[in-house]
């Protein structure tokens, strides 16, 4: 499941940085993206808490499916630092806020600056919206998963 949501978030990132919508749709999508990965975790773990009747199992998988789908989405930023300078450059949106708030930020250059702007993007994504998220995805899946078990339980017994 981490692989499927940390391509969700290469496509996301992709979008912004290749596609570069304007305001408010690149919110909107952005959001929309963020939804998908999160049912993508919270489905996974509910499913997997479900059928083995462990909640553990359940939180364990929401953790571990956030935290790789973030590696994926760090490396995408990473890469988009190496090899999509360009695109960051030219991005309408990075141009204002490098107007706004970059060139008096002491950065060197406008390359240096967004450099470390999508390095802490990436980050980010490795440890709050992947490690973190999964982990409170897990928890939340994991207590569903493990309600819907233990009602399945008391439906059957009722039918017996």
């Amino acid at each position: 499941m981490g692989l499927g949501a940390g391509l969700f978030w290469t496509a996301e990132i992709s979008m912004n940085n290749i596609l570069m919508f304007g305001l408010p749709l690149r919110d909107i999508l952005d959001d929309l993206f963020w939804a998908v990965i999160a049912l993508i975790i919270l489905g996974a773990s509910l499913q997997w808490t479900y059928k083995t009747n462990d909640i553990h199992i359940g939180m364990n998988v929401g953790f571990w499916s956030g935290l790789s789908s973030g590696a994926i989405a760090c490396l995408t930023g990473l890469i988009f630092v190496v090899f999509g300078m360009p695109l960051l450059l030219h991005d309408p949106l990075n141009l204002a806020e490098w107007s706004a708030r970059g060139a008096t930020s002491g950065a060197p250059n406008m390359a240096v600056y967004f450099a470390y702007q999508t390095l802490a993007g990436a980050l980010g994504h490795l440890v709050v919206l992947g490690a973190m998220m999964g982990l409170v995805l897990g928890l939340l899946g994991g207590a569903l998963g493990k309600v819907g078990y233990v009602l399945r339980k008391k439906l059957r017994a009722k039918h017996t």
